[in-house]
């Protein structure tokens, strides 16, 4: 197979070096053909260019953008470059910084050749990271699959056939969040246990606030599922909230209640009542506002954000 490794970096330039010359070693090894594009997300410190690469024996491709639009934004970019072309029968989407490891890419382009999977993601077996990360990333999983129906545990490192790229360039949630919109595309995944490796060099970039939103991206891809999820948790409160205004009325009649007591109840309920309906309303009003402004599949505008397209190799 003929793949295309899609790299977005942002001032990872020397870390980058490394994962390229580990891809290089990969590839000597390996049937199928290799080639990198690389996706700078404004990088300034220092800038990049070809050469900043060094001597590389795989065909390059750097992709230069107009300005700092995310991670995400810059995966995306790339994988809408290369669903448009006809000689790349695989791509494969990993980070830039050494936590993606070079060496658990033949394994998934194999499980892609096979077939039964047209988007095979690696799923963290064991993380290099603390016990707060651990923590808060389990959390974000449960929440993911209370609010959404699914689990997910896997980012972006991922290997997908040419056809399933294409299909997902067309999904206009493809500009949130990769790894959700996969799962979200119905397309035919398998998950495969990988340890995720150490970043080579440096701190990451991702702030806790960072990694909230991108959580919370993740969450708006299924953003139909979670409104219906919302409207019935809303009619669930309100059914309860008559319930037990109901019972508290009986208790009333029959004179069992003690003093005020039926009042408080209703006052409590009505507010209860009040906040569904205004959840569901929100509910509503944010899924209309996605729809609404999710109009054109990222595929027909990507090429916007590329300021020059660049080839680099030995």
């Amino acid at each position: 197979m003929r793949a295309a490794v899609v790299i977005p970096i942002h001032n990872d330039l020397d870390a980058c070096r490394r994962v390229l010359s580990d891809i290089e070693s990969v590839a000597d090894g390996i049937s199928h053909q290799l080639e990198i594009v690389i996706v700078d997300d404004g990088s300034n410190n220092p800038p990049i260019r070809p050469d900043s690469f060094g001597p590389c024996r795989l065909r390059g491709t750097l992709i230069s953008l107009v300005r700092n639009v995310g991670q995400q934004r810059a995966a995306t970019i790339g994988l809408c470059h290369v669903a448009k072309r006809e000689d790349l029968d695989a791509v494969v989407l990993m980070d830039g910084d050494g936590e993606d490891r070079p060496a658990d890419i033949p394994q998934l382009l194999d499980l892609v050749e096979e077939g039964d999977a047209t988007v095979v993601v690696a799923s963290r077996r064991r993380r290099q990271v603390g016990i707060r990360f651990r923590f808060f990333y389990f959390f974000y999983k449960l929440m993911f699959r209370l609010l959404t129906g699914r689990w997910i545990d896997f980012g972006n490192f991922s290997a997908m056939h040419i056809d399933a790229v294409r299909r997902l360039a067309y999904l206009d949630s493809l500009w949130l969040h990769t790894a959700a919109s996969a799962l979200m595309s119905r397309e035919p995944l398998k998950r495969v246990k990988c340890d995720r490796g150490a970043r080579h060099l440096g701190k990451s970039n991702f702030s806790f606030a960072m990694h909230v939103t991108y959580g919370l991206r993740a969450i708006a891809v299924f953003n139909e599922i979670l409104l219906a999820r919302i409207v019935v948790l809303s009619g669930a409160i309100c059914a309860a909230a008559l319930a037990a205004v109901l019972f508290a009325v009986s208790l009333k009649l029959s004179g069992l209640a003690t003093p005020n007591w039926v009042t408080v109840v209703l006052v409590s309920m009505a507010v209860f009542t009040v906040q569904a309906i205004i959840l569901c309303i929100l509910g509503v009003q944010i899924a209309s506002a996605n729809r609404s402004a999710s109009t054109r599949p990222p595929i027909a505008f990507a090429d916007q954000y590329i300021a020059e397209i660049r080839q680099f190799s030995a």
